[in-house]
């Protein structure tokens, strides 16, 4: 038995030497191991630009804009088949919700390093954008005396200004956006010239100010647009 064993590690190690030289001798395998090498250091660097990117600076403000018309459209399409009415929805007049394109864009900036957790990013964006929506709703209830939306009926509301439901569709809006929506407007935008989209950029700007501006002092108001409910306290 002890000379059959001997016999067979040398036998092997044998084989082992003929594997090495034919290696050595065949550049065409050193080669292949190179590139699949060197092919699953670019897969790697690609999932982490996926998921860590920046984008550029003039995508963010079209995410911000983007984001708000889809806003806008959500909630005037939501309002039309609940009560079968049209009605702009907001305070502004323009047809856009900065407070969706605000908490889009504040997602992509905040929770890029955790992109590689879908459910992480679920749940900070409901934190994110409910927190958001909060603030939003006692500002312009204490400057302007109304709500644009109360959530006095729904399960699990706080103040009737965020409800349990909101957020849920919130952190799903907010993972499209992550995963789905902004790798593909941003490979749309990259069709538009440079030049162009600073063009675009510019006169969205102008236009979303003035209409804050004017809206100041005469916010969109009215059925459909603002709750019923005033603040109850009012601060003489």
């Amino acid at each position: 038995m002890k000379i059959q064993t001997a016999t067979n590690e040398a036998a092997c190690e044998g084989k082992n030497e003929e594997i090495n030289e034919g290696y050595a001798s065949n550049p065409d395998i050193d080669l292949n191991v190179q590139e699949f090498e060197q092919t699953l250091h670019i897969v790697k660097i690609k999932e982490r630009q996926y998921f860590e990117k920046w984008y550029g600076f003039t995508t963010y403000i079209l995410f911000f804009f983007t984001f708000s018309i889809m806003g806008w459209l959500w909630e005037v399409g939501l309002h039309v088949v609940q009560t079968g009415d049209f009605v702009k929805r907001g305070v502004l007049y323009g047809p856009w919700l900065p407070i969706y394109g605000s908490g889009g864009v504040l997602v992509l900036l905040l929770l890029r390093k955790i992109f590689k957790s879908p459910i992480i990013t679920f749940f900070l964006t409901m934190v994110i954008s409910s927190l958001m929506e909060y603030v939003t709703s006692w500002v312009l209830e204490m400057r302007n005396g109304v709500r644009w939306w109360d959530y006095s009926g729904y399960f699990m509301n706080i103040n009737g200004r965020i409800c349990l439901q909101g957020a849920v569709v919130f952190g799903i809006a907010g993972c499209l956006i992550v995963y789905i929506i902004a790798p593909g407007l941003e490979m749309l935008y990259k069709k538009i010239r440079s030049e162009i989209k600073i063009v675009i950029c510019v006169i969205l700007i102008a236009l979303i100010v003035g209409d804050q501006i004017y809206s100041i002092n005469c916010p969109n108001m009215g059925k459909g647009v603002t709750a019923a409910k005033r603040i109850e306290t009012q601060i003489e």
